[in-house]
């Protein structure tokens, strides 16, 4: 919490209903009409009226009992300078000093706001209820990616109602001092990531065993889903792609199908929006500006220098710079912000030209999830090969 200072003026028919919109006012310009208006009850209930006259305590008095009421939005006020309109129905007219408790926002708030829509299933996938088990998965992966790349900030939008009931929890008698200062808070999305699953399938074949004759049902899965960036307050769409996952691409799982594409089209959107920094360069040894579950240890990335500026010529718009592959980088290390990484495939270092913002990493294309049996398979493959080769070494 924070407690600002701010002048404000109100006015009513009476001096108390003139207070209690200056304090309001005040309320309104630090915290929003919200909580403005839930302080302005609080307030007037502080008010009485005894033979048709308003009474209420000594200024000190009354100021702590509207502290406590209001549970420390409010703390203290200054009255600045009353006066009453000339007339038998003119308005009072006040002009208060008041000191407004705030809560302080997070600073992630100042990054980029997102917020991820619950995609639509489109009415012609070819299995629906498949479909509703890859959405299971799919969303989290997403917003998991997103989240973890600290890029952004995500706001939710799947657990308002829960969001809700502990805010009226806040406005309990029993709850601390100053923490309905936390109502009227929430933020807008900048942009809102909305999608299509158009197809969720699985293909399945008989292979009859050449030693028994048992036929064995081979069962293949693929998706194919379809998102947009847009833009909130003008609907522009900012960046749009397609992710798929072919059978061909091996064996899995629909939830290893979901946590593949959900990482492949989270990584696309931050890449493309902010590609990975290289923060500091030591010999071979580079820091990126990223870490978490979005990168893994052993991955590879081209490392990449930023060269001269580069502008459409028929919209004459900024392109951003040319982009010069230098190196290979191969991660060693992941922190939950950062990561490590060598240069595995450049002759030179580039610690003598590093500065910051020049360099930056792109991902190689993300290998699809690999069926067990498809490990085992290649497994058996390399120990066949391993004992042929000391085979051929002995004779």
């Amino acid at each position: 919490m924070s407690y600002v200072p701010v002048d404000s003026q109100g006015s009513g028919s009476t001096r108390k209903d003139a207070i209690a919109d200056a304090l309001q006012d005040a309320v309104s310009q630090v915290n929003g009409a919200e909580i403005a208006a839930e302080m302005s009850s609080k307030v007037k209930e502080k008010f009485s009226e005894k033979d048709g006259k308003e009474e209420y305590s000594a200024e000190e008095d009354f100021q702590e009992s509207v502290k406590k009421k209001t549970k420390g939005v409010i703390r203290s006020w200054k009255l600045l300078s009353e006066e009453k309109e000339e007339g038998e129905d003119g308005l009072w007219i006040v002009n208060l000093n008041v000191t407004v408790a705030q809560y302080k926002l997070s600073k992630q708030l100042e990054r980029l706001r997102v917020t991820v829509a619950p995609f639509q299933i489109s009415p012609t996938v070819s299995d629906g209820k498949l479909a509703t088990k890859f959405m299971e998965s799919f969303p989290n992966g997403l917003v998991g990616y997103l989240s973890q790349s600290r890029r952004f900030a995500l706001l939710d939008r799947d657990f308002l109602e829960n969001q809700a009931q502990e805010l009226d929890f806040i406005k309990r008698g029993d709850v601390r001092a100053e923490e309905l200062a936390k109502l009227g808070n929430k933020v807008g999305a900048d942009f809102i990531v909305v999608g299509l699953v158009e197809d969720v399938f699985k293909n399945e074949t008989m292979v009859t065993m050449r030693s028994t004759g048992q036929q064995i049902k081979n069962v293949q899965t693929g998706a194919r889903i379809s998102y947009r960036i847009i833009d909130v307050a003008t609907t522009q769409i900012k960046f749009s792609d397609t992710v798929s996952y072919d059978p061909n691409q091996g064996k899995s799982t629909v939830r290893n199908m979901a946590d593949y594409i959900s990482s492949v089209a989270g990584q696309t959107i931050v890449n493309a929006i902010y590609p990975i920094s290289i923060v500091s360069s030591v010999g071979k040894q580079v820091t990126l500006g990223q870490g978490g579950k979005t990168v893994s240890i052993g991955e590879k990335y081209n490392l990449v220098r930023y060269g001269n500026p580069i502008v459409d010529p028929h919209t004459k718009e900024s392109l951003g710079k040319e982009e010069i592959v230098v190196g290979v980088l191969e991660i060693t290390n992941v922190q939950s912000k950062t990561s490590t990484a060598k240069i595995i495939e450049d002759g030179n270092t580039i610690s003598n030209s590093f500065s910051p913002n020049t360099y930056i990493a792109r991902p190689f294309p993300r290998k699809a999830p690999e069926a067990a049996a498809v490990k085992v398979q290649k497994a058996a493959k390399k120990a066949r090969e391993d004992i042929n080769k000391r085979l051929e070494d002995d004779f």
